[in-house]
């Protein structure tokens, strides 16, 4: 929520400062907004993000998120670790498991994403060839 002081100079520092945590707000919102999406397109349509299924495959939606910003392209630097259940895949929205991997990558803005390993292969795939596109 935005507040701002009625008496007094409300100072350009404290007004970025409530824009950047407005900012990520919105930002925590639209992400869980598309996980829940990605939940009911899948419960719906038991074929969905397989390939030549009803509705577009995994990589055709990565392909579209990069295209319309909705997720950050990766360029490699990423780290690697033992997944401990309580993350979720930016790609699929499954959760990533217990002993899973999962690959955290990090967005410009600093915004961690996490993927397990074949969701990042789509996601690094894909997030190349849309560089070479441009």
């Amino acid at each position: 929520m935005i507040t701002f002081r009625t008496h007094g100079i409300v100072s350009v520092s404290e007004i970025v400062s409530q824009s950047r945590l407005t900012c990520a707000a919105s930002r925590s919102l639209a992400a869980e907004a598309r996980r829940r999406i990605g939940r009911v397109l899948r419960h719906l349509t038991p074929g969905f993000g397989i390939s030549g299924a009803a509705g577009p495959s995994l990589r055709e939606i990565v392909r579209m998120r990069l295209a319309s910003g909705d997720l950050f392209r990766v360029d490699g630097n990423v780290w690697a670790a033992q997944g401990d259940g309580r993350q979720t895949c930016a790609i699929c929205s499954d959760p990533i498991g217990k002993g899973e991997v999962e690959y955290e990558a990090v967005s410009e803005d600093q915004e961690p994403a996490f993927a397990h390993i074949a969701c990042f292969k789509l996601w690094r795939e894909e997030s190349y060839a849309s560089h070479r596109r441009q």
